[in-house]
């Protein structure tokens, strides 16, 4: 029909397109989409700025220029206390003649579905810091429960600590499992960076706000996490919102994990498309079928064109066998 296309055939012999997070322990890897941003809150005469993973420290404003700039410690280390809470210790900052010792700070992050701000700055101690600091990734993980969608989630977090990526035209995407989704480039003009979402359903769930759905079209299950409050953008009805999307866990062949998709079936809502060899043992998910289908999608015609306008075919692969539901496990 003069239309080029373009087809997903797995290679058995493939590896996986995954790069590990430079910080693999759970408490640093969770405020990781964090790291390096500053926050700062003044109290009175002195401002206390924290930036995440580097260091704290206090100083005096004035006319847009800092004065008595005072360490209050270097990153040092991530941890759980009881209550579930992240902490950040920070150590050696500049020697205190009243304690005569270095200053130090522990930063505690508390939960909120806002953008992260600090909300209090105590010295309960001479020259010893607490700073709180609320933001969504202060939130304490989901109880575990003995229910088919949390043992489902139990099998996909073999995926932790592991980054994906697919590209599409312009962009490339990358999903870093339980933490974001985002798309990225790189050219002559810098690079690019778009958070679609972040995955805020580790953080006690409702029951019914995920797990194990069903796909008409592929006729097998998959499991559903949504990712939200990722960058603002213009829906449809020209109003303002935040990115959102879905990422869709299938059953996958062999030992491969792949970011098969990633799809805009709206504006500022994506539909992200992954499967998973960790997720086969669950009942619920069918195995993988052993005849041969490929997935093919239209090449948009403008690079710059959404995933949406790629309509799916449905290839022949096996001779004698006819076109059945889409599924990539070849």
């Amino acid at each position: 029909v003069g239309r080029e296309f373009e087809c997903l055939v797995p290679d058995a012999e493939a590896t996986d397109p995954i790069q590990p997070f430079p910080l693999k322990s759970e408490p640093l890897a969770l405020v990781y989409p964090l790291n390096g941003s500053c926050f700062a809150k003044d109290e009175g005469y002195w401002k206390f700025e924290v930036c995440v993973g580097q260091g704290v420290r206090q100083f005096h404003e004035r006319q847009k220029t800092v004065h008595d700039e005072v360490s209050l410690g270097s990153f040092d280390s991530a941890v759980r206390d009881s209550e579930g809470r992240l902490r950040q210790i920070f150590l050696s900052g500049t020697f205190c003649e009243a304690a005569k010792a270095p200053r130090r700070a522990e930063v505690v992050f508390n939960c909120s579905m806002t953008k992260p701000v600090i909300i209090s700055i105590q010295e309960p101690w001479t020259c010893v810091y607490t700073i709180t600091l609320s933001s969504v990734f202060g939130c304490p993980f989901r109880k575990k429960l003995n229910t088919p969608e949390s043992k489902a989630l139990d099998l996909l977090s073999e995926h932790y600590g592991s980054c994906y990526f697919r590209t599409q035209d312009y962009w490339t995407f990358e999903l870093c499992y339980g933490l974001w989704l985002r798309q990225l480039h790189e050219g002559e003009g810098g690079k690019e960076t778009v958070n679609i979402g972040h995955h805020l359903q580790r953080y006690n769930p409702p029951p019914d706000s995920n797990g194990i759905q069903w796909d008409p079209l592929r006729q097998r299950a998959y499991y559903s996490q949504i990712f939200q409050f990722g960058n603002t953008c213009q829906d449809s009805q020209n109003q303002v919102r935040h990115r959102e999307a879905e990422v869709r866990f299938y059953c996958g062949s062999s030992n491969i994990s792949l970011l098969a998709r990633v799809d805009e079936p709206s504006p500022c809502s994506y539909v992200a498309t992954f499967f998973s060899p960790h997720i086969c043992g669950h009942p619920s998910f069918n195995s993988p079928s052993e005849i041969n289908v490929v997935e093919c999608y239209a090449v948009p015609t403008s690079k710059h064109a959404t995933a949406a306008d790629a309509d799916p075919q449905l290839l022949k692969t096996s001779e004698g066998q006819t076109p059945g539901p889409l599924d990539p496990n070849a």
